[in-house]
């Protein structure tokens, strides 16, 4: 049973995730309008380029984990706060709250260290 309990989110944040690269596609303006020439623009060109897509998947993703990051220190707190004494829920508590601290801290570190080397490959490339 406990593990059926996050399937609900995990299907909500992909859908949020596909919704978004589509929205970033250009492919949103497909709901609303009647045509694929409409909603495409010129008929094939969907005005985003690929480092947009790309780009605005990242965004959503890390966004996501940010508020991944959020639940995880509320669930942890929440746990500590009500432990009520108990060494067992006390330790779990602050396991929870240390593993997403050094998860967010990783994942900050990795999206530095891409964007600086993608960033000086650009200047070397372009001059």
């Amino acid at each position: 049973m406990k593990k059926s309990v996050w399937l609900i989110p995990l299907s909500f944040c992909l859908f949020f995730v596909l919704l978004s690269g589509a929205q970033a596609a250009g492919l949103g303006d497909a709901f609303s309008n009647s045509t694929l020439c409409a909603a495409a623009g010129n008929c094939g060109n969907t005005g985003a380029s690929l480092y947009q897509i790309i780009g605005a998947i990242i965004q959503t993703l890390l966004g996501l984990l940010g508020v991944i990051f959020i639940v995880l220190l509320v669930y942890g707190g929440f746990t500590w706060m009500t432990a009520e004494g108990e060494e067992a829920k006390v330790e779990k508590a602050q396991t929870i709250i240390r593993n997403a601290v050094i998860g967010l801290i990783i994942i900050v570190s990795a999206y530095a260290i891409s964007y600086f080397v993608i960033s000086a490959l650009n200047k070397a490339a372009l001059g």
